[in-house]
């Protein structure tokens, strides 16, 4: 059972009003604390997608063994970076399913995502999507009948929309923490999350 994993970073921040993936939290930049934390889970394949100009991601991506593809159109929303993302996959390799996580989720454990893994290789015709309490969040894996799906969405939106044509697919895997699902868009969140 074969996993692969992308990461999108190709957001321009508009919200932060910063370059959020390089804002150090708990020690390390959001975008470090991703790579890292994917680097040493089994995975068939590992990219990151961002811009052409962020040559600091593309260098630590090389540390942690992900490929890089770039988005030079990040205008046109979060499903470009997945379609790259995907057709990255499918040109390098065959998965049973694509673990879809983001750069700006810096509370997500490795065990989380190990479990999530766990989970797919157990249901492998499933969505698997991390819950916690019940609350659904990211990532999510996605199995090989769904791969098509993501080259049709448009705008700024990813896998919810495949997901949307699948519900009967979707399971949850309720192993997080609550602060795991958060995902940092503004300067009042990041500070709200670490108080």
């Amino acid at each position: 059972m074969k996993v692969a994993c992308v990461l999108t970073a190709a957001g321009n921040s508009v919200r932060f009003g910063s370059d959020k993936l390089m804002r150090v939290v708990s020690g390390a930049p959001m975008i470090e604390r991703a790579l890292s934390l994917l680097s040493d889970i089994e995975l068939c394949f590992r990219v990151v997608v961002t811009q052409p100009n962020k040559e600091r991601i593309v260098g630590m991506a090389g540390e942690y063994g992900f490929c890089v593809a770039f988005n030079d159109r990040p205008q046109l929303g979060m499903s470009e970076s997945v379609k790259i993302g995907v057709a990255e996959v499918l040109k390098n390799c065959s998965p049973d399913g694509i673990l879809f996580c983001v750069a700006d989720q810096p509370y997500l454990k490795r065990k989380s995502a190990v479990e999530l893994i766990e989970c797919f290789k157990k249901n492998p015709c499933s969505i698997v999507r991390l819950a916690a309490n019940g609350r659904v969040g990211n990532p999510v894996i996605f199995p090989q009948d769904t791969f098509s799906g993501f080259f049709e969405i448009e705008g700024d939106i990813g896998g919810s929309a495949v997901i949307a044509k699948h519900r009967e697919k979707m399971i949850v895997c309720d192993v997080a923490k609550p602060i795991e699902l958060c995902d940092i868009d503004t300067e009042q969140e990041d500070y709200d999350v670490r108080t």
